[in-house]
C-alpha cells in the first residue's frame, strides 16, 4: 500500500542503503505528507539525514525540530535534535538539547555520550570524562558501553 506511512519510510531505507539518497529523501518526505503529525516519519527522516550525512542543515535539524515541537518532552527527540546541532558544530544548542533530554532520561547511555563528545570538542576533558564514564557504568546496550569506553581510551581518559 503505497499509502501506507510505513511503506514509504520502507522505501527510503531501502533506498538509502543502496545509496540512492535523493530518492530515498524524496519517499521519506511523502511519508510525513501522508501524516504530518506522525513522529515516526519525521524521525526517519531526520535520523536518514544525520546518518548519512545528508543536507543535515536544510533536512535534518529541521525534522529533528518538527520531532521536538510534536513531543517536546521526549529525550529521544531532544537528543536527535542535540545531534543534528552537533554535526553543525553549533555545540551550545547541542548541549542545551542534550541537557534537556538527560533530565527526562537521566542515565541514557546515548545522551550522556553525546554530551561527552561536545564537551571534549570544546576542550572540557574533566566533563568529558565524567560524561563517558557514566555513560560505561549505565549503558545497558554492550554497544554503547564500547563506545564509550573507546572514546573514554581515545581521549586519553586513562592518564588522567
Amino acid at each position: 500500500n503505497p499509502d501506507a506511512v510505513v511503506w514509504q519510510i520502507e522505501i527510503g531505507r531501502a533506498m538509502a542503503d543502496a545509496g540512492r539518497l535523493n530518492e530515498a529523501f524524496t519517499a521519506f518526505e511523502a511519508a510525513i505528507k501522508l501524516d504530518r503529525g506522525d513522529p515516526q516519519s519525521w524521525q526517519a527522516l531526520a535520523k536518514f539525514s544525520l546518518n548519512r550525512n545528508y543536507r543535515v542543515e536544510e533536512v535534518g535539524l529541521p525534522a529533528a525540530r518538527q520531532l521536538v515541537l510534536l513531543e517536546p518532552r521526549n529525550p529521544v527527540y531532544l537528543d536527535l535534535l542535540g545531534t543534528a546541532y552537533m554535526t553543525l558544530a553549533d555545540l551550545d544548542s547541542a548541549e542545551r538539547f542534550f541537557l534537556q533530554a538527560l533530565t527526562y532520561d537521566p542515565e541514557e547511555a546515548a545522551i550522556l555520550i553525546h554530551l561527552g563528545q561536545t564537551s571534549m570538542y570544546r576542550g572540557d576533558k574533566q566533563s568529558a570524562f565524567a560524561y563517558l564514564r557514566r555513560a560505561s557504568a549505565s549503558a545497558s546496550d554492550d554497544r554503547l558501553r564500547a563506545m564509550a569506553d573507546r572514546l573514554l581510551a581515545e581521549y586519553g581518559a586513562d592518564e588522567h
